[in-house]
């Protein structure tokens, strides 16, 4: 969005204009790309209101320059796709009629150039997203298309269009008669909105995405209560078990010899002790904490008549919560053990509450049985670190030094910017733009190049800074069928470049190297536990 800063240019009269930020960094995320062995920079790429025109630009390149090089290639612009050959020229920049596109600060919207001739897939048509509970089906049109071999889906949410597109996911077992896929686990709301898109894939390389569908999730179904009722705590004493233990709650029939607890028939002690669940009355026999380990209290629950086991399968799908508030628990039927007291000769259902319960005589607790809720969720399938930057170096020697960017008096590595050296050379990271400057085996000494430490430098960074910037991240090497990983965090540094003990076989003149960055693993989402925990007691 142009900042504050007009001016009027002359050739628009009566019409004031302000500047944009240039692409760089944040605003523009991996301007650089290669085609045909050339590298790009974009340069420019806006909508302008007074003619409404998209406008694409080329740092070094007149528009006719940019249409010639670009010839039969489509921009795709969230969506909407723009065809190089259809452009107008106009000085600089290549430019398409265009209605408004709903552009705002801080909006962000994927761009894709694609080589339409290259033998990509097309773009998906026909996308559509519906709304379930906690789920969303994406369905799209049959391409037709034998080549494709996997689709790839991403999402936008929850806040709609003032959020960010997340990363391309492969949708599993997809493959080119896919058309149709469900994202789970989602949460329902009904105050914005999310938005869907697909791609293919084939031998080439993925598509153009499709249009973003948008699906607004279902309100979430409020639990209903089967039950509600007021404990009003009683105590007493086990007397028949050695050592004593106690008991606070309420329970009717005393299969032991417990003296003092009151019966849950008295509705002074329980305000309701019976409920009705699919079609079955059942009758509350005990509601009670128990020392039964005389280390924790359990929390024990009892029906008249009814086996434990019974009572879990019956009412598997059932939650008791007990207290209100932030202070309030759950406990899943499905999750309660079966257990036998033999010291009591009695089966009951329990949970081992967290925190202690810590109830006293006299208390007043809130109950309540609810339909919904209730299991343990699976636990969450460790994120996938997301790959941050891959390239390919084609290695060149220099004074005993084999990569690309070195270069010492006499002896020149070629440019680590050259396409044919290293086909990237830009990656992002945490929203901030990186460019290798160079990456080398340094010299060795008597074994020649090509055998020493591996060497990473960034512009405009020290090797300390960009070891802070990079903490997580780890650079992995593929060359003769032997990978290596080197850990940001692992690296020693010394003026502009981090550096790594590389043991591995010689990078000769001519060797191929594949390399790729790949960032710390998403943050975990709330409420999952981030990392397993070599110990965690409870006091």
């Amino acid at each position: 969005r142009p900042s504050n800063n007009p001016k009027t240019p002359p050739s628009i009269t009566g019409r004031t204009l302000s500047f944009l930020r240039d692409c760089k960094g944040r605003v523009l995320r991996k301007r650089q790309f290669t085609y045909s062995g050339v590298r790009y920079t974009v340069g420019a790429l806006h909508w302008v209101e007074y003619d409404t025109r998209l406008r694409l630009g080329l740092e070094g390149m007149t528009g006719a320059q940019a249409k010639a090089a670009f010839a039969g290639m489509t921009l795709s612009v969230d969506g909407r796709e723009f065809a190089v050959d259809d452009a107008e020229v106009s000085g600089a920049v290549l430019r398409w009629a265009a209605s408004p596109p709903g552009w705002r600060l801080g909006l962000e919207v994927s761009v894709w150039l694609a080589d339409t001739a290259s033998g990509r897939p097309a773009q998906p048509s026909g996308f559509a997203a519906a709304p379930g509970d906690h789920e969303v089906a994406l369905t799209w049109d049959d391409p037709g298309d034998s080549g494709i071999v996997k689709y790839q889906v991403q999402h936008r949410g929850p806040s709609g269009l003032t959020s960010s597109w997340g990363l391309w996911t492969d949708i599993p077992g997809s493959g080119a008669n896919t058309v149709s896929h469900t994202v789970t686990g989602l949460e329902n709301r009904v105050t914005y909105q999310d938005d869907f898109r697909i791609r293919a894939v084939n031998a080439a390389g993925p598509g153009p995405a499709s249009e973003a569908a948008r699906a607004s999730q279902p309100a979430p179904t409020a639990p209903a209560d089967v039950w509600s009722a007021t404990l009003t705590v009683s105590f007493s004493t086990d007397f028949n078990n050695s050592p004593v233990r106690d008991f606070y709650g309420c329970l009717t029939s005393r299969r032991g010899t417990a003296t003092g607890i009151a019966a849950c028939t008295s509705t002074q002690r329980l305000s309701g002790n019976t409920f009705t669940h699919s079609g079955t009355d059942y009758t509350i026999n005990g509601v009670y904490l128990y020392d039964s380990t005389q280390s924790s209290f359990y929390l024990h629950f009892d029906l008249a008549g009814v086996t434990p086991s019974a009572a879990k399968t019956a009412l598997g799908g059932l939650t008791l919560t007990v207290g209100t508030g932030a202070s309030a628990q759950d406990f899943a039927f499905s999750d309660a053990e079966v257990v036998t007291e033999a010291t009591r000769n009695i089966s009951v259902l329990r949970w081992r509450p967290s925190p202690a319960l810590g109830w006293s005589a006299g208390d007043t607790v809130a109950l309540k049985l609810t339909t919904g809720g209730g299991g343990t969720p699976p636990a969450p399938e460790p994120p996938t670190p997301a790959a941050d930057w891959s390239a390919t170096l084609t290695v060149d020697h220099a004074s005993n030094n084999a990569g690309c960017g070195y270069s010492v008096s006499g002896a020149n590595m070629d440019s680590c910017a050259t396409a044919t050296v290293l086909t990237e050379d830009e990656f992002d990271h945490k929203g901030t733009t990186y460019t290798i400057a160079r990456l080398y085996r340094a010299d060795s000494g008597a074994q020649g190049p090509g055998y020493g430490p591996l060497r990473l430098e960034l512009s405009g960074h020290t090797g300390a800074a960009a070891r802070t910037a990079l903490a997580g991240v780890t650079l992995t090497a593929v060359h003769g069928g032997n990978t290596t990983s080197f850990a940001v965090d692992d690296a020693s540094t010394s003026g502009a470049y981090m550096e790594w003990s590389h043991s591995g076989a010689q990078w000769d003149d001519g060797d191929t190297v594949s390399l790729s960055l790949t960032g710390a693993a998403a943050t975990p989402a709330p409420g999952t536990t981030p990392s397993a925990a070599d110990w965690s007691p409870t006091l």
